[in-house]
């Protein structure tokens, strides 16, 4: 909980907080159109700061809490209009999430994109887990993995962090 007042305090520095709620809410139309055919990197915001977050992505559409698998696990979440999410750890980035509804092409994949198809279309060494399929990014500062979800045989999470958490 420390880590999740820290990251509050220093939006509040900032005004940085928009709104605060469990999940969520409103649509992509608030949104600036994505770059037509450009392949979006989001491992650029591993490990960012929250005052280089504002500054390259703006104030997100909202901020949250979010609670893992156990009681360490409390994450503060920016969720931006564009269906992109930056998790918090101790004022850095530490995972970003983008869903199914997020529409800019990743690492050449893109999302609803059956597996079948990720696998043999995917530039990195993939390894399956399960409902998933990872691959470590080597050209980042940090240890960097994706996981790719994929929820009834189509792509539907990207989930890119630091591998050293």
């Amino acid at each position: 909980m420390t880590r999740l007042c820290a990251v509050a305090a220093s939006l509040l520095f900032l005004g940085g907080i928009v709104s605060a709620q469990t999940t969520p809410q409103g649509t992509a139309d608030a949104a600036a159109p994505p770059a037509a055919g450009a392949d979006f990197d989001p491992a650029q915001y591993i490990g960012l700061d929250v005052k280089s977050a504002l500054d390259a992505l703006g104030a997100p559409q909202s901020v949250f809490s979010y609670r893992g698998q156990d009681d360490a696990q409390d994450n503060v979440v920016f969720f931006y209009p564009d269906f992109l999410y930056l998790f918090w750890y101790k004022d850095r980035v530490w995972q970003v999430r983008c869903d199914r509804r997020f529409a800019r092409p990743l690492f050449g994949l893109a999302m609803g994109m059956p597996r079948d198809v990720a696998q043999r279309t995917a530039s990195h060494q993939l390894i399956a887990k399960g409902d998933s399929l990872y691959f470590d990014l080597d050209d980042a500062k940090y240890p960097v993995r994706v996981r790719l979800v994929f929820t009834n045989d189509a792509l539907s999470d990207i989930y890119i962090y630091r591998s050293d958490f």
